[in-house]
């Protein structure tokens, strides 16, 4: 039997990442916060997107190396097979709902473009606008990634790895600059841009590559520490870039776009690496994290339920309302939905992962 590969701490980072995106989301759905400054705080927490993009990459990556170490070889049907079971069934779900209520309300024909790019996994391609999922479009991005890279970690050595790595990285911020050309005003496509993003994970891969095998972390807590309080700083200097990038000069706003996703990139291994290795965290903040898939599906709908349900003068009472009903939907999916395919899944794995069972 395999040794178990499953790291609590890294549930709590998927927590962070979760409640990063979440307040972003809350913030541009009700708060009317004004000053630049400002303004660059709310925007930050999107790029919880990007920590879950990194992390994503570095335990996929970990568990292929490590199956190739021990096997010789790697799975790849099995590997689709688990992911179709970890991220199909609740996604497919979340867009047979979408869909039944559009059509309740007559207003399908809106979105229809995006719930076929969305079943096609192209749903960034093709901007979802005001809809209560769209914000799934990134599951599409996450999938396309694993749609090469199981392949690639079969066949080439780590140092090749690391090289494909370099090459999406070089890739991401060549497109950002090409972007950069873009009339005014569209360059806020290249969030949605699957090379771009890709950065992301090549910044997962690489911390995959560097810490493997690896038995001994961080033990110094100053270290720690600097590296965690560097995220949000990294983060807000990140969106100053996007904030300040001038619109007028095609290769400044590339490359200042450049700098601030190369700040995002570095910054998310950093914080994950920090917290490798780190113990004693509550239980059910890790199992918060273990759910944290399916807190990310439910949160906008929960943030739009909350804002036309309710009349709160308070943002904040809002937003944690929607969180408080975020958590009860994810908890509940987990154990009554989600629960039966992860234990398929678990059936399915070459390398025992996070264990399914309930706290």
């Amino acid at each position: 039997m395999q040794r178990r590969f499953y790291r609590p701490e890294l549930d709590i980072v998927r927590l962070l990442a979760f409640l990063s995106v979440f307040f972003f989301h809350a913030g541009y759905a009700d708060w009317h916060l004004h000053g630049k400054a400002t303004r660059i705080l709310e925007g930050e927490g999107r790029f919880g997107l990007c920590l879950f993009f990194t992390l994503s990459a570095y335990l996929i990556t970990t568990l292929l190396l490590r199956e190739m170490q021990t096997t010789g070889t790697i799975a790849i049907a099995r590997f689709y097979q688990r992911r179709i079971l970890r991220i199909w069934p609740l996604y497919l779900s979340a867009i047979a709902l979408s869909c039944a209520w559009s059509l309740h309300h007559h207003n399908f024909h809106i979105q229809r473009h995006w719930y076929i790019a969305a079943l096609l996994l192209v749903g960034n391609h093709n901007r979802p606008g005001d809809l209560a999922i769209g914000h799934l479009w990134s599951i599409s991005i996450e999938e396309q990634f694993y749609v090469v890279w199981p392949s690639l970690v079969k066949r080439l050595k780590v140092r090749h790895l690391s090289v494909a790595a370099l090459g999406l990285i070089l890739g991401a911020n060549g497109m950002i600059i090409f972007d950069g050309f873009a009339p005014a005003g569209s360059h806020v496509n290249t969030w949605y841009n699957t090379l771009v993003q890709f950065e992301m994970f090549a910044a997962g891969v690489l911390l995959a590559i560097v810490t493997f095998g690896e038995s001994s972390w961080l033990t110094s807590r100053l270290v720690r520490s600097c590296l965690v309080i560097a995220l949000p700083i990294t983060w807000f200097c990140a969106e100053y870039c996007f904030t300040v990038g001038s619109l007028n000069h095609p290769l400044r706003l590339g490359l200042t776009q450049c700098v601030g996703y190369a700040l995002v990139a570095v910054s998310c291994p950093l914080f994950i690496y920090a917290l490798l290795g780190t113990s004693g965290w509550p239980k059910w903040l890790v199992h918060l994290g273990k759910v944290s898939y399916g807190l990310y599906v439910f949160h906008l709908p929960a943030l739009t339920v909350v804002e036309h349900a309710t009349h709160f003068q308070s943002p904040w009472l809002a937003a944690l309302l929607a969180l408080a009903l975020t958590s009860a939907l994810a908890l509940l999916s987990y154990r009554f939905f989600e629960t039966p395919f992860l234990k398929v899944k678990q059936h399915l794995e070459v390398i025992p992962s996070r264990p399914v069972e309930i706290d």
